[in-house]
């Protein structure tokens, strides 16, 4: 829940900076062309519903929260894009987690993405994620020194 929380303020924060430019920022600007029309809509709701219960906890103390931890890894992957958007730097990291990210839940990637990720799948193990970790980062590494 703690993570969770940072994440999400930490997503906030950057959209803010980024709206304050004039840019567009959020999910409808970092995912509309990685994310399906069609699930747009769960991908936004999931991310609300948690803050909401979070940040209100105190107004529904007697209720019951489901909690998807998707959610953190959907908020953390926004987070990499924005930070990706606002600064221009892509950091090697972020670049393995939205690798993992994308790799570990296709079902919300458009078509085009989705058949990158399942190409990728057969080559990185996503489910090993210290092996995937350790695999993955020194190619980032070599890809954004590329950039």
């Amino acid at each position: 829940m703690s993570i969770h929380t940072l994440v999400g303020a930490a997503r906030t924060l950057l959209r803010d900076l980024l709206r304050e430019q004039g840019r567009e920022a959020g999910l409808d600007a970092i995912f509309r062309e990685g994310i399906r029309p069609e699930k747009l809509k769960d991908v936004r709701g999931m991310l609300v519903e948690a803050q909401n219960f979070f940040k209100h906890a105190d107004h529904d103390a007697d209720e019951l929260f489901d909690f998807n931890p998707t959610t953190t890894e959907i908020l953390l992957w926004d987070s990499c894009a924005l930070y990706n958007t606002l600064t221009g730097e892509q950091i090697p990291l972020f670049v393995v987690f939205n690798a993992w990210w994308a790799l570990t839940h296709p079902q919300f990637l458009n078509p085009e993405a989705q058949a990158v990720a399942t190409q990728n799948a057969q080559i990185f193990n996503p489910n090993n994620r210290r092996g995937f970790l350790a695999e993955f980062l020194p190619l980032a590494e070599e890809w954004v020194v590329s950039q």
